[in-house]
């Protein structure tokens, strides 16, 4: 639907939510290969949120229901909360990246999902090292969905750096040259 710009049909998305469950018995390749294709397509952050709303990404991608689900102090705010966050950044993905990779469009669909398991180890607490959780957690959901060892390395490696060039306009050649 997301792909070509259809809406649903009230029927159809009952049903969908209704056999939600079901998304279990699917090979983890197929997930993974039609999770891609919405995350590289050109509504990512539409075709995520519908996954929540019909109830078909729980059984898919757990860690990222917990975001949406998330209600951490200060989540009302797109920067606070990483179910928001996440959208805003897909929506900026397909903007400014439209043919943009397999790997990247996973972390940035990954890159918050620490958060809600840091912000419970900390209780209330800042969130620290929650990219540090949020690499562990991409790690798993990539062995989940069998991605190949290489994407899941880059995946990884985007997603613990992303603290790092947080102020990357303000910083000199030298130090992002080391980076």
């Amino acid at each position: 639907a997301c792909q070509l710009g259809f809406e649903i049909e009230e029927n159809t998305a009952a049903a969908l939510a209704a056999r939600a469950q079901s998304l279990n018995r699917v090979s983890a390749e197929r997930t993974r290969d039609e999770m891609s294709l919405m995350l590289r397509g050109p509504r990512p952050a539409e075709a995520v949120r519908l996954l929540a709303q019909l109830g078909l990404l729980a059984p898919v991608l757990p860690e990222v229901e917990r975001m949406r689900t998330y209600r951490g102090k200060s989540a009302d705010s797109a920067e606070r909360n990483p179910w928001k966050h996440t959208l805003k950044a897909l929506e900026a993905l397909a903007r400014y990246s439209p043919k943009r990779s397999f790997a990247l469009s996973w972390a940035v669909l990954l890159h918050q999902v620490g958060k809600p398991l840091a912000a419970v180890q900390v209780e209330g607490k800042p969130i620290p090292q929650f990219e540090a959780e949020g690499a562990r957690l991409a790690l798993r959901i990539a062995d989940r969905l069998r991605f190949a060892r290489a994407d899941a390395t880059q995946i990884v490696r985007m997603i613990e750096s992303q603290l790092k060039f947080k102020e990357v306009f303000q910083m000199r050649d030298s130090t992002l040259e080391r980076f």
